[in-house]
């Protein structure tokens, strides 16, 4: 484990044994972690919104989400037919095949996309370097976005303005982002005769991953702004007003990049 090989100050971490017991052989692993840092005597803290983590906030989750609505949903099914459907991938396919997959009036994001409850409770993490905002969002989903965007709003983050550096959720899933979603976090679509790239984002695609879904989300990011790159494999380094060194530049993906 990495407590055993590094020094560690803190660990902050999800402990739903601390509010549940339903959850009891779930959490092995996670209440191994939490022992072992006790043993080492580093304390153990919960990550909810508001909590201030160094040079980051957290917006999401909230305590009260957390406790009352999201552990008693973990291991239950979703609903069928929720997030990117037969039909969604369909017209997306068409739409590529005729080379009008960069069309700037059409947006293929999955309509009302549901999300795991376990997904969801991932912490969604915001801070400021020199006035450049980053989102680190893990498997968060819309609902959890959705509060993200609200709770920023509320400490006057301003997420559209700021924001310079975000982490697409779940590997570049179009099933954890929506149309109103990327608004808030983003900004508003720009018209394509307008558009200009000053944000970036990463998404962690496995090398096998089919392009369909991530290309989906690249597109709807690269509307609002946003040039979306995917580690797959190679490294990155994202960088501002630093020298290039030895990096080269990366491709960014999309059906217009």
């Amino acid at each position: 484990m990495v407590l055993d090989q590094l020094s560690i100050g803190e660990v902050w971490m999800h402990r739903p044994w601390a509010h549940t017991d339903r959850l009891s052989e779930a959490t092995t692993v996670a209440r191994q972690l939490e022992e072992l840092a006790l043993a080492r005597e580093i304390p153990v803290h919960e990550p909810f919104a508001g909590t201030v983590i160094g040079p980051f906030t957290v917006l999401s989750p909230s305590r009260s989400w957390y406790v009352e609505g999201l552990l008693p949903a973990f291991e239950a099914a979703l609903p069928p037919a929720t997030g990117l459907t037969l039909a969604d991938a369909a017209r997306w396919i068409r739409l590529a095949s005729a080379a009008v997959g960069s069309r700037w009036d059409v947006e293929t994001l999955p309509r009302d996309p549901a999300t795991s409850a376990e997904d969801e409770s991932s912490v969604v993490l915001y801070g400021e370097f020199e006035g450049r905002g980053v989102l680190l969002t893990s498997n968060a989903g819309v609902r959890a976005l959705s509060d993200a965007c609200t709770f920023a709003e509320y400490l006057g983050l301003g997420l559209p303005s700021n924001l310079r550096l975000m982490q697409v959720p779940n590997d570049g899933n179009p099933d954890h982002l929506s149309s109103r979603v990327l608004d808030r976090l983003m900004g508003e679509r720009l018209p394509r005769d307008q558009r200009h790239y000053t944000k970036t984002a990463f998404m962690s695609a496995a090398r096998d991953a089919a392009p369909m879904g991530y290309t989906i989300v690249a597109d709807a990011l690269m509307r609002r702004g946003v040039l979306s790159f995917q580690t797959q494999g190679p490294q990155l380094h994202h960088a501002h007003e630093m020298p290039q060194r030895h990096w080269l530049p990366a491709g960014p993906v999309g059906a217009g990049a």
